[in-house]
């Protein structure tokens, strides 16, 4: 999507602060374009008035002088009797003081701009006195070849004149310096206001640059707090939320690709979703025909039979088990990427459950020469606290590897304990075969989804998750798994867990323990499933355990039954019709009486930590994970009847 530039926030950014640099340029501008006029202007007129002031003076002086002229012309003319000299030296005083009194009137016009009116009637004033001291003086000069005596008296009275002139020059030259004053304090007086205007100015520029700045920021953080509060809301798991920014800038932009990304993520979460309900569907479609074969098969070794019968039996028992290891795989890779798997914790005898893995691979290991060994300690404790299905798993995916790729030679699973404190355990389970070995490359990339060694399937087929797989579960159990091979030699692959100890860890009660595979309860049980295989695999193993059981096809019947008879347990199906586990179970809880306190084991071909989780929510008291195994059912029978 294309933003058009007069809606870019970069244009917006970018135009800010060159409106701002404008707008702090324009007023140094106005400030300092405004001092030069007035500083040019002071200046002007303080030449003007000091030319003035000097040609008044020189004027003055200039009549000062001619004035002496004139006195000592008369002092002259007593003794000298050169009339036609005398006459010429009286002409010129005469001319130079009607120059000077010219002189005067241009001095007036010429500087007529600068001069006040007061200034002007002075000067008016003083041309008027020097016409009026001419014309004495002249009268004077001219009586000074008649009466020298006479032409005296005439001159002290122009003398009078002369000093008023030479008064009334000074008045003017202080009119001219006062005004002077006046200007010179005019204008720094108007430099201080155009200084504090500025001031003013800067200040309301200041603040309509803050004003607008918080407009700015708030139209551009609010958006964006909005934006960050959606992703926080979609983060959080609320994918319904959209941002409501509808402005055509970056922010818009950013908004609109907010609502693709939960658009996605809600899509995501709706194909999430419909694959975990997939999943669960597969899940239960595939478990429950697995449940009759590894039930059938693990009855069929709790029975005196012929020990090729036995041997076929474990066979079975194997294999169906193995067929559930791949099934699993890509069932727990979903449910491991959609982090629906979870680990149970409860008592398992590890010698046990690896013994059983040993014993399988050497019953297929009919038409390969290969050596396959176990080691594990006879000191080493047996019962441990963890997930035995899990760990099973694990080691059937590494022993698997070994045997698809180990032609000759020998496979050895060596089990042992690192290190010991308290009831707290980490154990080595490592597989070390002679087969073909891993390259450098691929075995850094072992453990990667989907990857296989040989990417040419034609000798090992195989989902390539089997190592992925085990290395999540075994962080899942705060464990890892690590490898070390060599091409043409062979491959070691070692699985550390952090297990507790079990209960009853000494070898000589050991023993007794897992020698008791039988119990013989006396209870009354009811069973809910509406699947006639299972039914008929789940009641076998329960009547071998000593229980009594009653069927009932789905959750309806399983409540009308409980009312009318006690039971000390029920087993009840998740997944039935007409009414299902869950919603059988809430209402068993509902009864009066005893009844609604009777214990529920869920049971499900799905195992999903979701599921699991909706079974307690429900009021039920447990979760046993189709297939049906007899170990599984005692442990969890123990809990209630023992």
């Amino acid at each position: 999507m294309k933003i058009h530039f007069l809606n870019s926030i970069k244009i917006k950014a970018i135009c800010f602060p060159i409106l701002v640099t404008f707008m702090f340029s324009y007023c140094s501008w106005v400030l300092i374009d405004s001092y030069n006029s007035q500083l040019d202007f002071y200046r002007y007129f303080s030449d003007q008035q000091k030319k003035s002031t000097y040609s008044l003076t020189a004027l003055f002086t200039k009549f000062s002088t001619n004035h002496i002229n004139i006195y000592e012309l008369l002092r002259q003319s007593r003794a000298d009797n050169d009339e036609e000299r005398l006459y010429e030296s009286i002409r010129n005083s005469l001319d130079n003081a009607e120059q000077i009194t010219i002189d005067l009137s241009n001095f007036k016009i010429q500087y007529q701009d600068t001069n006040t009116d007061d200034i002007n009637i002075k000067l008016d004033s003083l041309i008027m006195e020097m016409d009026n001291y001419n014309k004495i003086s002249i009268s004077a000069l001219k009586q000074a070849s008649v009466s020298t005596s006479h032409a005296y008296d005439i001159m002290s009275e122009a003398s009078k004149h002369y000093i008023e002139i030479s008064n009334r020059s000074v008045e003017v030259q202080e009119s001219i310096k006062n005004i002077t004053d006046n200007h010179f304090q005019q204008f720094n007086q108007k430099s201080k206001d155009r200084l504090n205007r500025f001031i003013l100015l800067i200040a309301l520029s200041i603040s309509t640059i803050f004003l607008l700045s918080v407009y700015f920021i708030q139209r551009l953080t609010k958006p964006l707090f909005e934006i960050l509060k959606n992703i926080q809301a979609i983060s959080s798991g609320e994918s319904e939320i959209r941002c409501k920014i509808e402005s055509n800038d970056e922010i818009g932009l950013l908004a609109k690709e907010v609502n693709k990304l939960a658009d996605n993520l809600n899509y995501e979460k709706l194909v999430g979703n419909a694959k975990g309900l997939f999943l669960a569907s597969m899940s239960h479609e595939i478990r429950t025909p697995m449940n009759g074969i590894i039930g059938i098969s693990e009855l069929l070794l709790t029975e005196n039979k012929p020990k090729e019968t036995r041997e076929y039996a474990e066979i079975i028992n194997g294999s169906a088990h193995s067929l559930m290891t791949i099934i699993n795989d890509i069932l727990d890779f979903s449910k491991i990427e959609a982090g629906e798997l979870s680990i149970i914790q409860s008592p398992l005898n590890l010698y046990h459950l690896t013994y059983e893995l040993i014993k399988l691979y050497q019953h297929q290991n009919t038409n390969k020469n290969v050596n396959i060994k176990f080691n594990y300690p006879d000191s080493m404790p047996k019962m441990f606290i963890g997930d035995g299905d899990r760990i099973r798993q694990i080691i059937n995916n590494l022993m698997s590897n070994a045997f698809k790729f180990t032609d000759h030679g020998e496979i050895v699973l060596g089990i042992k304990i690192d290190t010991e404190s308290n009831n707290n355990c980490t154990i080595a389970i490592s597989i070390k075969d002679t087969g073909t070995g891993i390259n450098e490359s691929d075995l850094r990339n072992a453990f990667k989804d989907f990857f296989q060694a040989d990417q040419t399937h034609t000798r090992h087929q195989g989902t390539g998750l089997g190592l992925a797989i085990s290395r999540r579960l075994a962080e899942l159990m705060n464990g890892n798994v690590s490898a070390t091979s060599i091409v043409r030699k062979g491959s070691i692959f070692t699985l550390h867990l952090n297990l507790l100890l079990g209960p009853d860890t000494k070898p000589s009660l050991l023993k007794a323990h897992t020698s008791q595979t039988k119990r013989n309860y006396q209870k009354n049980v009811l069973l809910a499933e509406d699947n006639i295989v299972n039914q008929k695999v789940a009641t076998i193993m329960l009547e071998k355990l000593g229980l009594s059981v009653d069927i009932a096809d789905n959750g309806k019947i399983c409540l009308e039954m409980l009312t009318q008879h006690p039971y000390d347990l029920i087993l009840m199906d998740v997944h039935m019709p007409e009414m299902d586990g869950l919603q059988a179970a809430v209402e068993i809880r509902k009864l009066v009486g005893n009844k609604s306190k009777t214990p529920i084991l869920a049971l499900s071909a799905s195992a999903l930590s979701s599921d699991q989780e909706q079974c307690v929510a429900s009021g039920m008291n447990g979760f046993i994970a189709k297939p049906l195994r007899l170990k599984n059912l005692i442990y969890h029978f123990d809990r209630f009847f023992v």
